[in-house]
């Protein structure tokens, strides 16, 4: 598995370039938080179920026992991010959530969950975690930045530095969580499987970032 995270994190660099997150990184204006926010609210929600599916589909013990603690880890920040839209006065009722305007979030996160529910082996199922987190890091490094420099003095929960705190201390981040993953071993045939999996699903966060961007552009122009 330690071979695999080379693949990741390229593709987490490359990720960091796409013109979404840099237009966060040159950002100080919290309207621009306000923009894309109800565009989150279909992944948000149904990134609960992609983490409980990959876990109850694990069959191996330890493996399951990797993707328990993951998942439990993130239990409820679903509810921090309603939380935060309705602080943010851009909160969306599930009408909206399952109309028109949204369908594009709500393709992203199926073609999310059809990789889940490909996977044929239990260290596919366990990578793509891996692959959210590592996609995620890009996501809230940057809008805690936009948001440190907006001065803006709101009360946030998903959007807070203590949340992205939080992520950063997942057992999977520990050094002996790390260790813990490096340490397992797939076979070549899994091996190239499984960076198959990583190009697929980051070319989807790609494909994401890039709805975000020109969403903002539209309502922006």
């Amino acid at each position: 598995m330690s071979e695999l995270k080379p693949v990741i994190e390229d593709r987490r660099r490359r990720l960091v370039e796409h013109p979404f997150f840099r237009g966060l990184e040159a950002s100080s204006d919290v309207e621009h938080l306000r923009n894309f926010v109800p565009q989150l609210f279909f992944f948000v929600f149904a990134f609960q179920d992609m983490l409980r599916i990959a876990h109850e589909r694990i069959t191996d013990p330890k493996l399951r026992e990797i993707a328990g603690r993951h998942r439990s880890e993130d239990a409820g920040h679903e509810v921090w991010f309603v939380n935060d839209a309705i602080e943010l006065k851009c909160e969306r009722d599930v009408v909206w959530v399952f109309g028109e305007e949204h369908h594009f979030t709500r393709d992203f996160c199926y073609e999310l969950v059809a990789e889940i529910l490909h996977a044929e082996n239990d260290h596919l199922r366990l990578v793509f975690p891996l692959v959210l987190e590592s996609a995620g890091s890009v996501f809230f490094e940057r809008v805690i930045g936009l948001i440190r420099r907006s001065g803006y003095e709101g009360r946030l929960q998903y959007f807070a530095e203590s949340h992205q705190e939080i992520e950063q201390a997942h057992d999977m981040f520990t050094a002996e969580g790390q260790q813990e993953i490096d340490d397992l071993v797939m076979s070549p045939a899994v091996f190239d499987t499984a960076v198959a999996l990583v190009q697929r699903s980051f070319d989807a966060c790609e494909r994401f970032a890039a709805h975000l961007e020109a969403h903002r552009g539209r309502t922006e122009s």
